[in-house]
C-alpha cells in the first residue's frame, strides 16, 4: 500500500504477478526508499523489485546473493541488504537494472561470524547493523563506514535486537530489542 501524506489511502501493488501471490518464495521481507523517490521490496526469493511510487510500476527485477530480510539505502543511491539467518550483508548499487556487489560483510563478535543479522539502517556517519551469536543477550549494534568496513561496536549485550533507525539529525539511534525499544545517543 501506498499513502499520501495525510495517511489517506493511495494505492496497491503487487511485485509478483497475481498467481503467485502467496507463494513462499514470494514473500515480501523489507522495503526501503530510494534517494530518487522509488521503492525498493526485498522478497523472500532473493529477489529485489524497483518500483515507481506513483503507480506501482515495475521498474527492476533484481537477483541479489543473500535474502534481503533487511534493507537500508546509502545516501549514494547503494542497497545494504542484511540476511539474517546467513549472518550476511551485502552492499549492491543498482547498474543498468541490475543489482551489482560492491562489498560484503561478515560480522564477527569475539573474531568468530555472527549467527545473525538484524535490522540495518544508515546516516552520514556511515552503516548500523544489529548483530548476535544466536544467544540471549549476546547482541550488538556494529557500525561500518559506506565501504563496508568495521568502524566500532556502539553496544554490546542486547536481549535479542532486530530493527534499527537512526533519528533524522543522526544523534540517536534506536533499536528493537524484542521487548523494548532502546534508544542509543552518540557521544
Amino acid at each position: 500500500m501506498v499513502y499520501h501524506r495525510d495517511t489517506t489511502h493511495k494505492c496497491d501493488f503487487h511485485v509478483v504477478p497475481e498467481d503467485q501471490v502467496g507463494t513462499a518464495d514470494n514473500c515480501l521481507y523489507s522495503v526501503a526508499i530510494m534517494p530518487n523517490g522509488n521503492i525498493i521490496a526485498g522478497l523472500k526469493k532473493k529477489v529485489l523489485v524497483e518500483l515507481d511510487p506513483r503507480n506501482g510500476k515495475i521498474k527492476h527485477t533484481m537477483s541479489v546473493k543473500i535474502i534481503p530480510d533487511f534493507l537500508a539505502i546509502l545516501s549514494n543511491g547503494w542497497i545494504v541488504i542484511s540476511d539474517g539467518d546467513q549472518g550476511l550483508v551485502e552492499i549492491v548499487e543498482v547498474s543498468n537494472g541490475n543489482a551489482v556487489t560492491v562489498t560484503s560483510i561478515q560480522p564477527t563478535i569475539d573474531g568468530k561470524p555472527v549467527e545473525h543479522t538484524g535490522g540495518v539502517c544508515s546516516n552520514s556517519s556511515g552503516i548500523y547493523l544489529v548483530v548476535d551469536t544466536g544467544k540471549v543477550n549476546t547482541g550488538h549494534i556494529h557500525h561500518y563506514n559506506y565501504a563496508g568496513q568495521f568502524v566500532s561496536c556502539v553496544a554490546q549485550g542486547l536481549y535479542d535486537p532486530q530493527g534499527i533507525t537512526s533519528t533524522a539529525d543522526s544523534q540517536q539511534l534506536a533499536v528493537a530489542d524484542l521487548y523494548s525499544v532502546k534508544i542509543y545517543h552518540k557521544v
